[in-house]
């Protein structure tokens, strides 16, 4: 069964059984912070550049509406050139610096300052900070 496919009816048909466990893939477009009843441990995925969220979420079956399920599930945040690092207080996101195109960085640099002075607060209430990260070939030229 892929995510297209109903997946709260098949959490269903799984949970009257109570031997098997049930994963399913959620898209970007069905992933919806509100939906999370609870974050849990947060770790880097082994096999590539991820961090790992554990979550429960609650989930609406689209044939019968207001029938609810919550069910634990794993959130991937792909890197895809991004590094996120997170404490309590701060989440900070760096940005792979494109060295093909200085004017550009400039701008995004320029950008990115005020930005952080906008002291703005994302999900859980984390101040976000955003930076560009250099190159090997530019680590020492700023």
């Amino acid at each position: 069964m892929d995510s297209a496919s109903n997946s709260v009816k098949a959490l269903r048909a799984f949970a009257d059984q109570q031997k098997y466990y049930y994963v399913t893939a959620l898209d970007d477009n069905h992933w919806d912070e509100r939906k999370v009843i609870k974050f849990g441990s947060v770790s880097r995925y082994r096999s590539g550049k991820a961090t790992l969220r554990e979550v429960e979420i609650e989930l609406e079956d689209s044939n019968e509406k207001g029938y609810l399920i919550s069910s634990r599930a794993i959130k991937i945040e792909w890197d895809n050139g991004k590094m996120i690092e997170e404490s309590n207080e701060v989440r900070k996101v760096k940005l792979k610096r494109n060295d093909k195109d200085p004017e550009m960085m400039r701008t995004l640099s320029f950008a990115l300052e005020k930005l952080n002075r906008l002291r703005i607060q994302g999900p859980r209430a984390k101040y976000m900070e955003f930076s560009l990260s250099w190159s090997n070939l530019n680590a020492n030229i700023k």
